[in-house]
């Protein structure tokens, strides 16, 4: 059985819709999905562990995602420019979520991190402007510069004490 996709293996597949992944894959390899335009709806197996840089970059049809427990590591640009996701449901052990992870996720509404992270960092959700709620754990430490900038629909933030840093935009 496959257990590894090389990098961007279905980039610009502009008319995939679906893609289910029976594979024991560890991996959602960088670009893998990115530009599919027509992406929506993704299933895997819980063995992969880190969705890779730009994996779904551009999936302009993507609405919702759920990461499962077994991801640790979401990449640079993974879901950027996603402009049609409205939801993603954190159900994993994530520990980072690189930068502008979300940038231009413009119809993302609501976020709740999940309990593992410790740093937010720079640019994740920069220009989601209907993001409306985030609820930040008490595990985050660390918020980077322009986080959350251009988020122009936020009304409600919880910042928790436990809060060491929050960077200059």
């Amino acid at each position: 059985s496959v257990t590894s996709l090389k990098d961007h293996v279905f980039s610009k597949c502009t008319s995939l819709s679906q893609v289910t992944i029976v594979s024991p894959l560890t991996e959602i390899e960088e670009g893998m999905f990115e530009k599919c335009k027509e992406l929506k709806c993704i299933l895997y197996q819980e063995t992969v562990t880190k969705i890779g840089d730009y994996c779904f970059s551009g999936c302009e049809s993507l609405e919702q995602m759920i990461i499962p427990d077994s991801i640790n590591t979401i990449g640079k640009y993974a879901f950027s420019h996603c402009s049609s996701l409205e939801k993603i449901d954190f159900r994993s052990r994530l520990v980072l979520i690189d930068v502008y992870a979300f940038n231009e996720c413009k119809k993302l509404i609501e976020i709740k991190l999940p309990i593992e992270i410790t740093v937010i960092n720079q640019y994740v959700f920069n220009n989601c402007e209907a993001l409306k709620l985030i609820k930040i754990p008490d595990s985050v430490l660390y918020i980077k510069s322009n986080a959350f900038s251009n988020c122009k629909s936020l009304f409600d933030v919880h910042i928790p004490n436990s809060i060491v840093e929050i960077e200059n935009n």
